[in-house]
């Protein structure tokens, strides 16, 4: 996942997720725009699954 704000305020999230047993896709598999981001606090993750979400291998890291 990677988390940009744009130059007009608005923030672009771009993120993948495959299989752990498959190479990473080249592109990215959600490109998606918040016109009314939150920009204070720390990063985080939000899920709604009725089942319950694992994340493994997660970094948090700056754009470079």
């Amino acid at each position: 996942m990677r988390v940009e704000n744009t130059a007009d305020g608005k923030t672009r999230i771009q993120g993948k997720a495959w299989p752990a047993a498959d190479p990473e896709p080249a592109e990215w598999l959600i490109d998606r725009i918040d016109p009314i981001p939150n920009k204070q606090g720390s990063p985080g993750i939000f899920t709604d699954a009725q089942y319950g979400v694992y994340f493994d291998n997660l970094k948090v890291t700056p754009n470079q």
